[in-house]
């Protein structure tokens, strides 16, 4: 069974296009304003790709084959084999939320997952791998 976590819920997304079509309105018109060329708003623009980027991507954990996989869209980014985890570290903001979650290997080799409920995708590596070390932490910059 795979289990499909994004980085962002789709009122998130919703919230971001949104404001991201108004900022790109905004640079469109001082680029009017001031009389810039195309190739100067294209520069502007250039963050958007970051933005598609980070809503086309999801995280997926099969049960079946015990891994867990950075899907970019529908192409395969990165695996790794859970059996492999020894350690998760679970960074939290002030509200209690889930901001990344590091699942180091015993080289001490880390991958980092940033899910939206990051509780929940807590709770399925735990119950994947009943005796993982897990430690929590206050995370470093909170956003």
């Amino acid at each position: 069974m795979q289990s499909k976590y994004p980085i962002f819920e789709l009122r998130e997304i919703k919230r971001i296009v949104f404001f991201s079509l108004i900022i790109t309105l905004c640079l469109a018109c001082i680029a009017v304003f001031f009389d810039l060329r195309l190739f100067n708003l294209i520069a502007f623009l250039g963050p958007a790709f970051i933005i598609v980027q980070k809503i086309r991507t999801k995280y997926l954990i099969n049960s079946e084959e015990m891994t867990f996989s950075i899907m970019f869209g529908k192409k395969e980014w990165r695996k790794v084999n859970l059996n492999e985890i020894s350690k998760m570290e679970i960074h939290r903001r002030k509200n209690g939320k889930i901001k990344k979650i590091n699942l180091r290997n015993s080289s001490n080799i880390f991958f980092t997952a940033e899910p939206a409920r990051g509780d929940e995708f807590a709770a399925q590596i735990k119950k994947l791998l009943p005796g993982i070390n897990t430690e929590e932490r206050k995370a470093k910059w909170y956003s």
